[in-house]
């Protein structure tokens, strides 16, 4: 006789255990995905096998060892995808060369994702020539736009920037989720008169970083505040960054 099986629960937050691994195009072929979210667009250092600019990436806040070294850095985008086949979470990268066809895709419209015959040529993601067959989410979860960034720092595996991210923005990969919660924080968060003697958020700086993007300047207070409260630099550890 087996045991019982722990039965599902519907209201269990499964975000967490989301991740957009980066999927490989070899060179002349082509397959079909479906637009999961936006193109997180930051600056990398490296055409090929791309490690992240931290410094560019946290407003200043992470020292980057690779600016260190002068080595250039360019923009790329990291694009989340469903595959078709199994509308697994996945990710490929672009450079920014074709932004502008990348981000007029529409929200799970299908997609083709190749490259060219030389395993040099760059990645394209543009729309299917055929929209059949069309996006069918299969969980709640999917119907809402996602959020890579979480994804592409764990992929990068870069501990201090990852540290970072979590300390002052959270795990989720959920931008909606994170915004909200961001705008019940900042309700309870006592505003640093030292700073900003008025007492109005608006009047602080605001950081830099591309995660700040479309985010109230109470939310980058609050940002802002966890930062100064719980951002700790650890002594600096050798970094096991991974490669895609």
């Amino acid at each position: 006789m087996s045991l019982p099986s722990v039965p599902r629960d519907p209201n269990r937050d499964r975000r967490n255990r989301r991740h957009f691994s980066y999927v490989n195009t070899e060179p002349g072929k082509q397959w079909a995905a479906y637009i999961a979210g936006s193109t997180w667009w930051c600056w990398v250092h490296g055409s090929i096998r791309s490690k992240p600019c931290s410094e560019q990436i946290s407003g200043g806040e992470v020292a980057c060892e690779y600016c260190s070294k002068k080595i250039p850095s360019i923009v790329k985008g990291y694009v989340p995808l469903y595959r078709q086949t199994d509308y697994r979470p996945c990710c490929t990268v672009v450079f920014e060369e074709i932004r502008d066809v990348v981000d007029s895709l529409a929200l799970h419209c299908r997609v083709a994702v190749g490259r060219g015959t030389k395993k040099t040529d760059p990645i394209y993601v543009a729309r299917a020539m055929e929209a059949v067959p069309a996006y069918v989410p299969i969980n709640a979860e999917m119907t809402a736009p996602a959020d890579i960034t979480s994804s592409v720092l764990q992929m990068w595996g870069d501990r201090e920037l990852r540290q970072w991210y979590e300390l002052t923005h959270g795990k989720s990969d959920n931008a909606l989720s994170l915004a909200m919660q961001q705008q019940e924080e900042s309700k309870s968060v006592p505003v640093d008169t030292d700073r900003n003697p008025s007492g109005d958020a608006a009047d602080v700086p605001l950081l830099g970083s591309s995660f700040y993007s479309g985010l109230s300047p109470d939310s980058q207070q609050s940002i802002i505040q966890k930062r100064n409260a719980a951002f700790v630099r650890e002594a600096k550890k050798p970094k096991t960054n991974g490669s895609h």
